[in-house]
Formats: C-alpha cells, structure tokens, sequence
C-alpha cells in the first residue's frame, strides 16, 4: 500500500482538529482534509492528490463505493464497538442489553458495512457497580477507541506495518430501525435510565 499524499477524515469538526494535529506531527507535509457528511465526502475524495487515505472516526456516513474506488493508500474505520457488535450504535444496543463486555475495532473498509479485515481490537470490561447510562457506555467506548486509532496511526500513514487481527466480525449488524424500535418498545423516557453495572 502506498504512503498517503492526502488524508480524508471522516469525523466530527473536534475529533477532526485533533487527529489533523497527530497526523501533521507524524507527516508534517501531507494535505488533511476534514469532511463530516457524504457531499464533502465525494466532492474532497474526487479532488484529492492521491495517494489517498480515508480515516473514519465514529461516524455514521457509509463510504459510497465512487469514494471506495478512488482510495488507493488505505480505507480505515474506527468501529465504536466489539467485532460481536457491527452496525448502527453499538454502545446503545449494548447499553439496552445490560452488557459488559465492550470494545473498539479498528478495520479496513469495504462496500459492506463492518465486515472488513479486523486491524486490532482493545476490548474492556465494565466495573462492577458503575452507574451505567448510554453516555457512560458511549463516553468508555470513545476513550478506547482514540487510543486504539493513536497506536496504529504511523502504521496507517504508511510508517511502519499493520497488523492482522485474528478476530472476525460476529453477532447480528444493527441497524438505525432497529434502534428505533428498541427506544418505542423500551419507552421514551428509556434514555435517562441508568442502571448499576451488576
């Protein structure tokens, strides 16, 4: 894979300042261009120098395969969730299932959502006695998954080799309906509930 010239980052205006930051520190001479929607998606990938990279960091635009097709240095997505749990908002449907065993996967990207080569995975367990609300699950699941993303930085900018995780993608992919369904089934006061981590 060739060493990016351009990197995309697919993510939040803050998270997009501060992974800008850490990929000039590591390349300081390469472009970073910081998009948050699929419009700007296309628009800066068809415009790109390339080599490109694309680097998506919690963010639920799908890659279109027009954009998939132009990157030539690697498709990353930073996943908010175990290999167990791929699709739409995996710490809520944790969260509604009263489950522990949490994570952040770090994958190549392909046309279909969540089932590219897992890279690495930090998984981690919830403490007992935790007071446990979808932002505590969201916010632990965050923490890990930009220390995930710092560790194979240099490696995704083509400074050092990727590794291979043993792991697969398991379990059902989740989708926005679903969760929907979940929140009318559960009530609509279901999001200020917080429950101690048994």
């Amino acid at each position: 894979m060739a060493r990016p010239t351009t990197v995309i980052l697919l993510m939040h205006q803050i998270e997009g300042a501060f992974f800008r930051d850490e990929v000039r520190r590591r390349v300081p001479d390469i472009a970073c261009i910081l998009v948050d929607n699929e419009q700007d998606l296309i628009s800066a990938a068809l415009g790109a120098e390339k080599p490109l990279m694309v680097l998506s960091f919690h963010n639920p635009i799908i890659v279109p395969p027009l954009v998939l097709e132009e990157i030539d240095a690697g498709a990353f997505n930073v996943h908010p969730g175990p290999p167990s749990r791929p699709g739409y908002r995996p710490m809520e449907f944790a969260w509604f299932d009263e489950d522990r065993n949490l994570g952040a996967t770090l994958h190549h990207m392909n046309e279909k959502v969540d089932e590219g080569q897992i890279i690495d995975v930090s998984h981690f367990v919830l403490k007992p006695n935790a007071e446990a609300s979808i932002e505590f699950y969201e916010g632990e699941a965050y923490k890990v998954a930009v220390v995930l993303t710092l560790k194979h930085l240099s490696a995704m900018l083509g400074k050092g080799k990727l590794p291979k995780s043993r792991e697969t993608w398991s379990g059902q992919k989740t989708t926005k309906r679903q969760l929907a369904l979940r929140y009318e089934k559960d009530g609509g006061a279901v999001a200020e509930r917080c429950f101690l981590v048994p």
